[in-house]
């Protein structure tokens, strides 16, 4: 069962781990590899605090960006609270969305 509290401990210094050093390299390099075009409907799977985000152009982009942890999302609403972005709290094993709403599902660094 999923412990929303574990998530708001690491959520004040979720950035300063997993937005850094090798981390970083790693998710921007998965990044360059993903060419999106503009309109297409993207759904992050785990946002946490919106890292991935920042290394997208993302305003060209439909996003819908779910986590399970309340203090982990609000920190990714805050960061992008001048964007059209949809920030849900929502479980990703019991996703509330049609079949084919999405062009692309990223899920990296996601924790049961």
């Amino acid at each position: 069962m999923f412990q929303n509290s574990s998530f708001s401990i690491w959520s004040p210094i979720y950035d300063n781990i997993f937005n850094a050093y090798l981390f970083l390299n790693a998710r921007r390099r998965i990044f360059e590899e993903i060419s999106f075009n503009n309109r297409e409907k993207v759904l992050f799977v785990g946002v946490g605090t919106g890292v991935d985000l920042e290394l997208i152009k993302h305003f060209d982009l439909e996003i819908t960006a779910i986590d399970l942890s309340t203090d982990m999302l609000k920190k990714a609403m805050e960061k992008y609270e001048n964007t059209s972005i949809t920030f849900l709290e929502m479980d990703a094993q019991n996703m509330e969305f049609n079949n084919e709403s999405f062009d692309y599902i990223v899920g990296s660094w996601s924790f049961l």
